[in-house]
């Protein structure tokens, strides 16, 4: 049986991914389906702002810009976009600070 990769709770300073928008950065700490099994009603585990809660999968990718990930989490979610992505974007197994 396959297995989550990203089902397992992260901390702070060790997010899967790293995302930009208008009202922060938002650190996705976990998710809830493996990526084949989400829709863009599946939810993910995330901080923005010091405030920790669910945030709808379709709001992160559609209005935030990735600014770091772990190369597990490009190669799940952004591998098809690897062409339009910002050529200094930090991908790594350990993400370093801005």
């Amino acid at each position: 049986m396959a297995k989550n990769i990203f089902g397992k709770m992260r901390s702070m300073d060790k997010p899967y991914a790293v995302y930009r928008s208008p009202i922060g950065k938002h650190f996705i700490l976990k998710t809830y389906k493996m990526e084949k099994n989400e829709d863009n009603f599946s939810r993910w585990f995330i901080s923005c702002n010091g405030d920790y809660g669910d945030e709808y999968k379709v709001n992160i990718l559609d209005h935030c810009l990735l600014i770091h990930c772990t190369k597990e989490w490009f190669n799940t979610y952004h591998k098809h976009e690897e062409e339009y992505l910002p050529k200094d974007l930090i991908i790594s197994g350990e993400l370093m600070n801005d």
